[in-house]
């Protein structure tokens, strides 16, 4: 029984333990807009049919919920508009 419950605390601990190294490692330092940048333009442009276009991309956690804190977004049609 006490190894049962050893392997319990040892598994949960090293939950809480990756969980707490995500969000330091996400907070501080700018790996989410490094390796996502280009994904979420993606899908942001397909969804509201613009060109997306910022500068950074910050993560602000909120218990386990993550905030996305976007630095200088502009947002841009796809028409091209010729005047004359």
């Amino acid at each position: 029984m006490k190894k049962i419950i050893s392997s319990i605390v040892f598994i949960f601990s090293i939950a809480l333990l990756s969980i707490f190294i995500t969000i330091l490692v996400s907070e501080n330092s700018n790996i989410v807009s490094y390796l996502y940048k280009d994904k979420i333009v993606k899908e942001v442009e397909d969804k509201i049919s613009l060109n997306v276009n910022f500068n950074d991309l910050r993560v602000k956690w909120e218990g386990l919920n993550p905030q996305l804190i976007f630095d200088d977004l502009s947002l841009y049609s796809k028409k091209i508009i010729v005047l004359f």
